[in-house]
């Protein structure tokens, strides 16, 4: 049934809608118009704390992806209750959406209400931008939720081919207890210039936002939790992954493979997942900033790839197997090229009634080929050693680590 002031609140809603205290769509802030590096920016407002060359370096960096706050709403404005989409029941809304998008005829913006919308598998074309409000919580998906209603669905968001897609403010949750199929919250395959933003993707079995073959993909300010990999990245470049909340991801909160070359995990909060980041083959790697807390299987684990910067993570608790080598915070294996510089970790027990004091070692690695392992802190940092070094190193520097046992 159609509702007499939809079509107006729709217009309203895509033309002005503050989320989350960020500008308005199109807006740019004058720093941002004249293309100023974020170093310059702080420099100019807090003079009394001028930054280190080390922070200068990564603020001024190139990154892959958009930093935008919210996205430029541009063409047509479809909302997908005006094409049977209904949100209050259990009925499939997929072929309704479907139709939204259909309706556009291009560019454009879908716009989701407040609702439940069970559906699977849905195309979303090139230059399109799904676009709601930002309500989700720690333990609730918020007022607009994509849940699957196929048990043999591969996705609820299939961005297979597009480009310039932005998804914005949903929650999706892929019911994992119940798929029959390996099932993704976000596909990019083959994307370019792809943007997923304040929302939270729960219970995947597959990767809240699987990314391959694809260039330019930035998630950021959302909630990822509960599924195999908060970001599953099998191929691609500029990948572009940044204050996010990543939980409960098992095997890992971040994912590469060897087919990715470039890609900026910064200020996230990973925590309670297998591994932090799991690196297995990749190269072009940036981590830095990040907060790993009571990942089980250590912060940051690499095996083989080439090229990987760790700067100034903070580690808690994390590695809770003891008498084995997942028992730490860096696991490197086989890499060329690995930075691990200005990280801070410090051992902590569990919560709760949980005793359980980890890691029992800070830091171990092997085998590695021009790589740096310095300057790096762990103040009552592990229960039995700062670093554990099975050798097999060449042209590597290994220095100016410090800590204290729990």
């Amino acid at each position: 049934m159609k509702h007499p002031m939809r079509k107006a609140l729709t217009a309203v809603l895509a033309m002005a809608m503050p989320v989350c205290g960020g500008l308005m769509p199109g807006v740019q802030t004058a720093e941002a118009a004249q293309g100023r590096s974020s170093s310059s920016i702080y420099d100019s407002y807090i003079t009394s704390i001028p930054l280190s060359d080390a922070a200068k370096h990564m603020a001024e960096a190139p990154v892959g992806g958009s930093t935008a706050l919210i996205p430029a709403v541009s063409g047509k404005t479809v909302n997908v209750a005006d094409y049977g989409a209904n949100g209050g029941d259990r009925s499939s809304d997929t072929e309704a959406i479907q139709k939204a998008i259909q309706a556009l005829g291009g560019a454009g913006t879908i716009l989701f209400p407040a609702g439940t919308f069970y559906c699977a598998d849905i195309k979303v074309p090139s230059n399109v931008t799904l676009l709601s409000m930002t309500t989700f919580g720690f333990d609730g998906n918020g007022a607009t939720q994509l849940v699957r209603n196929k048990a043999n669905a591969s996705c609820i968001l299939d961005l297979t081919g597009s480009q310039n897609v932005t998804v914005y403010g949903i929650s999706i949750d892929g019911m994992s207890k119940s798929v029959q199929s390996t099932v993704h919250g976000v596909k990019a395959v083959n994307a370019k210039n792809i943007l997923v933003a304040n929302c939270r993707i729960n219970a995947c079995n597959g990767s809240a936002v699987l990314v391959d073959k694809s260039t330019g993909v930035t998630v950021r300010g959302s909630m990822l939790c509960g599924s195999a990999y908060g970001v599953g990245a099998i191929s691609g470049s500029d990948i572009l992954v940044y204050d996010n909340w990543l939980t409960s991801c098992h095997p890992a909160g971040y994912f590469a493979q060897s087919g990715v070359t470039s890609a900026r995990v910064t200020a996230n909060r990973i925590e309670w997942c297998g591994t932090g980041v799991l690196l297995d083959g990749a190269s072009g790697q940036t981590i830095a900033g990040n907060y790993f807390d009571r990942c089980s299987i250590g912060g940051i684990r690499a095996t083989g790839g080439k090229n990987i910067q760790m700067l100034g993570n903070i580690n808690q608790r994390n590695g809770v197997l003891h008498g084995t080598d997942e028992s730490c915070n860096l696991y490197l294996n086989g890499v060329s090229g690995a930075v691990y510089r200005g990280n801070v970790m410090e051992a902590i027990r569990g919560d709760g009634n949980d005793t359980n004091v980890t890691p029992e070692t800070a830091m171990i690695i092997r085998n590695l080929k021009d790589s740096q392992i310095v300057y790096n802190t762990a103040y009552k940092g592990f229960t039995h050693d700062l670093l554990k070094d099975y050798g097999g190193h060449s042209g590597t520097t290994v220095s100016n680590n410090v800590g204290t046992k729990y």
